[in-house]
């Protein structure tokens, strides 16, 4: 069990870091939107959040439509029509927002970047909060927006307004923060599950990860690991992963500490996939994404803090 351990608590310890997902910025988005929308409903005016952002929506803020084109582009003209015109976004439902990030996450061409899909990278974190400069100082800022909001809301002396904010901010970290540390976690945990399968190949070759020389000096070579997968669904689309532990049950050989010191020094490789060369020794390598790592697994770190610290803001 010291494989499956070891690796585990690597794998959970790094998290998972590349997300190039469409599906998961889109969910983001939402989850910045909710964030938007909680913070109108306590507040008459002093917004945190894309305060320059003027629409048609609540307390002259944006709409959904609105929001996603001023934090993606920096400007509400020519929005694009994600909800229909005149609609509100229930982003409280669950079928909605899969409809809603479904669609965001297959948007066609962004005209004002000819080549680039409307979802290509993620939003600009100046334009959500101006006090931030990068994608984990926003979420650095999201759990001292939690803990004020919280704070605020119950001071509030309308019980109805309150209950509804109560409601939307618990929304907001329970499920639509969750829901969008998960597509990270879980992308990357398919990702890493393609580059175990391509370099520890059960394809009965024998590729040289497997030779190795033993105490008495002979030539050995361990079986092919058979890896076991397994299938995750969400939000509509369904990710293949690695079941480490049934892995390590099928495959005694794991356990060696050869065999072993290889696996976890790959996975190590797979987290460093970045900058100055690193990660190039990977099977599966796109230089399209190197530097990139480090940095989304900051953020998936910080989107599991921020749901934790908001708990224990909600348990005082």
């Amino acid at each position: 069990m010291r494989f499956l351990s070891f690796l585990l608590a690597l794998v959970l310890a790094i998290t998972h870091v590349v997300a190039e997902s469409e599906l998961t910025h889109a969910m983001e988005l939402v989850y910045m939107f909710s964030k938007y929308e909680t913070e109108r409903v306590v507040y008459d005016s002093g917004f945190w959040l894309a305060p320059n952002c003027k629409g048609a929506g609540l307390k002259g803020g944006c709409t959904f439509n609105e929001f996603v084109s001023y934090v993606k582009r920096g400007t509400v003209t020519g929005a694009p029509e994600i909800i229909e015109l005149n609609k509100k976004f229930d982003w409280t439902n669950h079928a909605e927002v899969q409809k809603v990030v479904t669609k965001l996450s297959t948007m066609p061409l962004d005209p004002a970047r000819p080549g680039e899909l409307y979802m290509a990278g993620e939003m600009s974190v100046r334009q959500v909060n101006p006090k931030t400069t990068s994608f984990t100082g926003l979420y650095n800022s999201m759990e001292n927006f939690d803990k004020q909001v919280a704070a605020d809301i119950s001071k509030m002396t309308d019980l109805t307004a309150k209950t509804k904010a109560q409601k939307m901010l618990s929304l907001s970290n329970d499920e639509i923060l969750m829901a969008a540390y998960k597509l990270r976690d879980t992308t990357r945990l398919e990702k890493l599950r393609d580059e175990l399968v391509k370099k520890f190949s059960p394809n009965g070759k024998f590729d040289a990860v497997y030779q190795y020389t033993d105490a008495d000096g002979k030539a050995q070579r361990f079986d092919p690991i058979q890896w076991v997968e397994e299938k995750t669904n969400l939000w509509g689309r369904t990710f293949t992963t690695i079941n480490r532990e049934k892995s390590e049950t099928k495959n005694p050989q794991m356990a060696n500490e050869i065999l072993f010191d290889r696996v976890s020094k790959h996975v190590k490789l797979f987290n460093e996939d970045g900058e100055d060369g690193k990660g190039k020794g990977l099977m599966v390598y796109n230089p399209k994404f190197a530097g990139t790592n480090a940095r989304h697994l900051a953020v998936v770190n910080l989107q599991k803090k921020v749901g934790v610290a908001f708990q224990q803001v909600c348990r005082k």
